[in-house]
């Protein structure tokens, strides 16, 4: 169980606000993406969820919309393709 707030799909967590200390982000961008994160210094491996992808930034870390995009990017990566189809429709 999460006991930070946290942001689903389904009961599936995409999002997840001050896994660390202070204001953060944890996102669920996979493995690949996570690797490519990690050799940015503002990003750490998030503990105990770390090795399914998870990655967590310092909100004030972050240039202006790259919280959208990574939140979008988590997102996308759990919704599943009908609900991305959805979402995507005008």
């Amino acid at each position: 169980m999460v006991h930070h707030p946290a942001f689903r799909v389904g009961k599936k967590p995409f999002a997840i606000v001050g896994m660390n200390q202070g204001p953060t982000l944890s996102v669920n961008l996979g493995r690949d993406a996570q690797d490519h994160l990690l050799t940015d210094e503002r990003f750490t491996r998030t503990g105990y969820i770390g090795q399914h992808g998870w990655v967590t930034v310092p909100f004030e870390a972050l240039a202006k919309g790259e919280l959208e995009d990574l939140v979008e990017q988590s997102w996308r990566r759990i919704a599943g393709k009908r609900r991305i189809a959805a979402f995507e429709q005008p």
